[in-house]
């Protein structure tokens, strides 16, 4: 019975140990040159804009009615931002553009409300 329970045990361990002594021999370390090479290309990125992480502004909240005649109403202005319809179940939602950071958003938010007093900032 203790040579068994032994024998299980040692069973036990060797097969927990292998993914850990396997896997040190498989780990890469980045490169100093490279690590700055991604850092760039993340930088570039922020500063074209292809990063979807944006701001933007939230018109209305509702059913489909109001916010079909709220887009209608906005893109009537003609204020340059692209206006889009977002199906958020069970509602539409009526979003105004798309801003790289807070102070671009907050600075459009300020000429969107002169026209729409409820829109509010948003991070989707």
């Amino acid at each position: 019975m203790q040579k068994l329970l032994s024998l299980n045990l040692l069973i036990c361990l060797l097969f927990t140990s292998i993914p850990f002594i396997s896997q040190g021999q498989n780990s890469k370390k980045i490169e100093p040159n490279t690590l700055t090479e991604l850092i760039e290309t993340k930088q570039k990125l922020d500063q074209t804009g292809k990063l979807k992480d944006r701001y933007t502004i939230q018109l209305y909240y509702g059913n489909r009615e109001k916010a079909t005649k709220m887009k209608r109403d906005y893109e009537a202005l003609a204020l340059g931002w692209k206006c889009d319809l977002f199906w958020e179940s069970p509602n539409l939602a009526v979003r105004v553009g798309k801003f790289r950071n807070r102070l671009e958003a907050d600075q459009a938010l300020i000429i969107v409300r002169e026209q729409f007093p409820n829109a509010i900032v948003m991070k989707p």
